[in-house]
C-alpha cells in the first residue's frame, strides 16, 4: 500500500514539474516576441561619402585657372558641421589665404567663404584673360617686357614677387600700352601699380613713380 502511495506521489510531482517548465518556456517566448528591434535596424550605418578629400581637391583644381594654380596651392583643412570638406587656397609666395572652399562629398557642390558663390566664376574670367595675353601683338609683347623690367626693378618694395606677381595687359590709349601689376590676394587681387608703356620713347609711366626710360638692349 505504501508503495502505491509513493508511486502516485511521484506521478503527481512529475506532472507539476512539466507544467512549470511549459510556463517558463511560454513566458520566454512571449518575452522574445515583445522585445523591440535593435536600433541598428532602424538606423542603418551611414553610407560612405561618394568622394575622398583628395577627390575634393582635384574637383576644385579643375575649376581654377592654370595661372591661379601656378601662384597658389590647395590644402585640406578639416570638415565643417554639415560634413563638407574644407579646403584652403593660399598664395605660394606669402602663404596668405586667398579662399576657403567647402565641398559637399555627396552632391559635389562647392561653396566659398570669401567670395561666396562667385569665386570660381572669377577664376574662369581670369583664365580667359590669361588666354588673351597669349594673343598679344608684337608691339604689345615688347611693351610687356618693358613693364616686367620696370616692375622687377622698382616695385619689389611695394609687393612685387617674381614668378608670383601678375603683369596683365589691359588695353591701349593714344598708342601706349597699359598694364595692371597685381598680386593674388584674399578674395581676389591686390593691385600694386598701373603702368603705361610708350614704345616710341622707351618710357614706362608708373602711377607710383612717374616716368622712367627703359633700356632694352
Amino acid at each position: 500500500m505504501k508503495f502505491i502511495i509513493i508511486l502516485l506521489s511521484l506521478v503527481i510531482l512529475s506532472g507539476c514539474l512539466n507544467h512549470n517548465v511549459q510556463d517558463v518556456t511560454q513566458q520566454a517566448s512571449v518575452s522574445e516576441s515583445s522585445t523591440p528591434p535593435s536600433n541598428s535596424s532602424k538606423n542603418p550605418a551611414r553610407s560612405p561619402a561618394s568622394m575622398s578629400k583628395e577627390d575634393a581637391i582635384h574637383l576644385v583644381e579643375s575649376k581654377l585657372s592654370a595661372e591661379s594654380l601656378r601662384v597658389s596651392y590647395l590644402g585640406y583643412d578639416g570638415v565643417d558641421e554639415e560634413g563638407s570638406y574644407i579646403l584652403r587656397q593660399a598664395s605660394s609666395a606669402t602663404t596668405e589665404v586667398m579662399e576657403w572652399y567647402h565641398v559637399n562629398p555627396v552632391t559635389r557642390q562647392i561653396t566659398c567663404e570669401i567670395l561666396e558663390d562667385f569665386c570660381l566664376e572669377q577664376d574662369t574670367d581670369t583664365s580667359e584673360s590669361t588666354n588673351t595675353v597669349k594673343e598679344l601683338s608684337n608691339d604689345q609683347k615688347k611693351a610687356l617686357e618693358m613693364a616686367k623690367v620696370f616692375a622687377k626693378d622698382k616695385l619689389q618694395q611695394d609687393g612685387y614677387v617674381e614668378d608670383t606677381t601678375h603683369i596683365e595687359f589691359t588695353g591701349e590709349h593714344d598708342g601706349k600700352q597699359q598694364f595692371q601689376v597685381w598680386n593674388p590676394g584674399v578674395g581676389g587681387s591686390n593691385t600694386i601699380d598701373w603702368l603705361e608703356v610708350d614704345l616710341a620713347l622707351n618710357v614706362v609711366s608708373s602711377d607710383l613713380y612717374g616716368d622712367e626710360v627703359i633700356d632694352m638692349k
